[in-house]
């Protein structure tokens, strides 16, 4: 497709564990490609939020100059430029069935706040009963401490919260306040034709394929988590604390390996629901 596997996992997420998929916000059109994934879902509707105009038409010379179909012209996409808070406080309750944010490093101004208990407030009110948000985060200029905090932010809104690690620089998240499980829906949506252009690419087009990318569910992610610091508004540590990180600094696999290795397997409600012909003996 062009671009990394993470943005595959991150765009395809919604499509995958949102309940109904008619409308959709995506925060954040960068170089397109995380709308592009969108649109291989059935969504009727998904709004583009992009602060800065001046990216769209970057991200529209970066698929002309490769002679590719730009996603913000799929006629289901509708091009907002504005700050996607305030598209959000705008929305009324109930008005998404997925939120995907994809917003700038968190250590600068403006992108920290899409990190915040508050913002993820916003994004559950906008959210129908089994909506989605998936969420991107760096690991690198990141440390364990920071993540924990991201994540104990995120199940202070949502119940139900899981982490995909599918290469060394992110760390993709997705919580909803209905339960996430690879069953039967699951492994019908995966397998579809307007998906596997952005998942067969890197061998993620089946129900056990995806799975493994999988490192928390809730009750793991709860036990990461800990009692770390939630990030406010008013205290916006990503901002402050990332910035004095060296920018060469990352969480490497081998320290995301230790933070990860003490948490129980995952639990069995995650994986209640797989289909029984995709069960080992």
């Amino acid at each position: 497709p062009g671009f990394g596997e993470e943005l595959a996992v991150l765009g395809s997420l919604p499509t995958l564990f949102a309940e109904e998929r008619n409308r959709a916000m995506v925060i954040g059109v960068g170089a397109g490609h995380t709308a592009a994934v969108m649109t291989g879902g059935p969504w009727e509707h998904i709004d583009a939020v992009e602060l800065e105009g001046a990216v769209v038409d970057a991200a529209r010379y970066l698929y002309d100059s490769r002679d590719k179909p730009f996603p913000i012209d799929d006629p289901r996409v509708h091009l907002v430029v504005d700050d996607a808070r305030a598209q959000l406080v705008l929305a009324e309750e109930d008005s998404y069935d997925a939120v995907v944010s994809q917003p700038s490093h968190p250590w600068l101004a403006g992108s920290s706040a899409l990190y915040t208990q508050e913002f993820f407030q916003e994004c559950d009110r906008a959210l129908t009963p089994g909506g989605v948000l998936a969420l991107w985060t760096n690991l690198f200029r990141m440390d364990i401490p920071h993540l924990r905090s991201i994540v104990r932010t995120l199940l202070s809104v949502f119940e139900h919260v899981q982490a995909y690690v599918v290469e060394t620089s992110s760390f993709i998240l997705l919580a909803s306040n209905h339960p996430l499980r690879f069953d039967e829906q699951f492994s019908e949506r995966v397998v579809t034709e307007e998906l596997r252009p952005y998942l067969q690419p890197f061998a993620r087009d089946d129900l056990v394929d995806f799975a493994v990318g999988l490192e928390l569910d809730s009750g793991s992610a709860r036990i990461f988590a800990g009692n770390a610091p939630i990030i406010v508004d008013d205290r916006p540590s990503l901002e402050f604390d990332l910035a004095r990180i060296p920018h060469r600094d990352a969480i490497s696999e081998d320290q995301l390996d230790r933070a990860l290795e003490s948490l129980p397997w995952m639990g069995a409600e995650t994986f209640a629901a797989i289909p029984s012909e995709m069960r080992a003996d």
